[in-house]
């Protein structure tokens, strides 16, 4: 073998030594096998190209040359480009730097940059021209166009999801109404899988013509919807407290956000309600959903509310008996509800129930104000379900803001001195999370009052007992608060209520 042999050998083994030696000290942690493989197969020809050139060999054997150096760009550019990748994917994300490009679009740039190189090295080592060349890579686009149209419209709709991030692998996604998890994206073809079991295999052109909802992968709650239909009687306060109970209590419920119940509409049969609950369990919603309307059934169960339904029952009823039974219901519970107040306590039997008979019930809704401060009144209020707030305007801050004084349930009462006094309303009263009242208003009270005068006396004295009592408590609160009322001499109360209805005339 003659020195220059020898030389080109030398060059050769150095080249190599050089272009391996840093695979084996930095690239054990590629675990990628025909990167490595086509690693080792660009090292041969990139040793092969340098004896060959070396030795002066490349004008005595003109094909391997060429093939050996399109070898090495084309080689050279895969091994780069993935190497690239390998390196970049290793560093640690930098705060506010773009998430890495999805696969599909990195398999296809790299295959771009792969079919480049080797029509450069075509025409960089004379294999063939490169007008030759443009024209028939033209003619070969325009072939493979025509005759795989569909593959590279579903490859562009996969490129277009892939680069919008549409979804990733794991997501489920809502398609034509059925859930299925992304199990994974090819040139052509999304493969999903169902909660069933069942593979889908969707074009990927078929998935951009639709509208997808990405219900995530458990990372974040997302909202559902479950919706009840309620019959028209129950107030709605009533029905949302129940079914907000069952939510709360649903399994795979989340706390944040919480849920809430709406009333969306009033239908033919029925009062169709909304409630939206918020979990991360999306890999099985169909579970949840059970859950969610086993607990609604429960819960409506434990507060006495029936569920409705659209059917026609045809029910004969004695109108002339079953109207005054309901009535006769009805006034035993508002006769039985104002023997526990304590302003009626001294009446007899039968002057409550004329007082119940006189009453009507009204249902507020959590919010709603019952009565205003300031205003004009003539009737009491009887709590008979529920809970409200009294509140009264804070003059000691100079603010527009209300002290709340008291809270008051089943049996108590507010507005006396409205009714029997005619003074205008001395605080306001708010709803707290809906109730129902029985209303007594001035023409309910004044025959109890003409035909007993007695009575006048008796509720001046409970009047004037009540006054104090609220005088004292509100003497107990912050020094800023308000202005307690004076006590007021139930001699001076009896007055007023015998000019107000007239007793002092008859």
């Amino acid at each position: 073998m003659t020195t220059p042999w020898l030389l080109a050998l030398a060059y050769t083994l150095g080249t190599i030594l050089v272009l391996v030696v840093p695979m084996l000290l930095f690239g054990r942690e590629l675990r990628v096998r025909w990167l490595r493989v086509a690693f080792h197969l660009w090292v041969l020809a990139v040793g092969g190209f340098v004896f060959l050139v070396a030795a002066d060999l490349y004008l005595a054997w003109p094909r391997l040359w060429q093939g050996l150096g399109v070898a090495v760009l084309t080689l050279g550019a895969l091994v780069g480009y993935h190497l690239l990748l390998w390196a970049l994917a290793r560093r640690p994300p930098a705060p506010g730097a773009l998430p890495p490009a999805p696969k599909l679009v990195r398999d296809v740039v790299g295959w771009g940059i792969v079919i480049g190189a080797f029509m450069a090295g075509l025409a960089l080592f004379g294999v063939t021209r490169l007008g030759a060349l443009v024209i028939s890579s033209t003619v070969l686009s325009a072939v493979i166009g025509l005759s795989l149209q569909d593959v590279l419209k579903n490859l562009a709709a996969a490129m277009a999801l892939q680069s919008e991030r549409a979804f990733a692998r794991g997501d489920w996604l809502l398609v034509e109404g059925r859930r299925a998890r992304v199990i994974d994206m090819s040139w052509r073809i999304t493969h999903l899988r169902t909660s069933e079991g069942h593979d889908l295999f969707e074009p990927n052109a078929g998935l951009v013509m639709q509208r997808l909802t990405n219900l995530g992968n458990g990372d974040r709650p997302v909202g559902w919807s479950v919706y009840v239909d309620l019959p028209f009687h129950v107030p709605p306060h009533q029905a949302k407290v129940a079914l907000l109970a069952a939510a709360r209590e649903a399994p795979g419920a989340v706390a944040e956000p919480a849920p809430r119940a709406y009333l969306e509409s009033y239908g033919e049969f029925s009062a169709h309600y909304r409630l939206r609950v918020w979990t991360r369990e999306v890999h099985q919603l169909r579970r949840f959903i059970d859950g969610v309307n086993s607990r609604i059934w429960y819960s409506l169960q434990r507060a006495g509310l029936p569920l409705a339904h659209p059917v026609r029952n045809v029910e004969l009823h004695d109108r002339a008996q079953e109207g005054p039974r309901r009535e006769a219901e009805e006034q035993a519970r508002r006769a039985a509800r104002l023997a526990e107040v304590e302003l009626f306590a001294g009446l007899a039997p039968a002057q409550r129930e004329q007082l119940a008979a006189s009453a009507r019930r009204l249902f507020y809704d959590d919010g709603e104000r019952l009565v205003r401060e300031g205003e004009p009144g003539d009737s009491l209020l009887v709590i008979d379900r529920g809970r409200v707030r009294i509140l009264k305007r804070d003059i000691g801050t100079g603010t527009a803001s209300d002290l709340l004084l008291a809270t008051l349930g089943p049996g108590e009462y507010l507005g006396e001195m409205s009714l029997l006094t005619g003074e205008p309303r001395s605080a306001s009263v708010v709803s707290d999370g809906g109730c129902e009242v029985l209303l007594l208003d001035r023409a309910a009270v004044a025959p109890l009052l003409v035909a007993d005068p007695a009575v006048a006396e008796m509720l001046s004295q409970l009047l004037a007992e009540r006054t104090a009592a609220t005088a004292a408590r509100l003497e107990s609160r912050a020094a800023r608060a308000v202005t307690p009322r004076e006590p007021t001499d139930s001699g001076l109360l009896l007055r007023s209520i015998r000019a107000l209805f007239g007793l002092d005339r008859r």
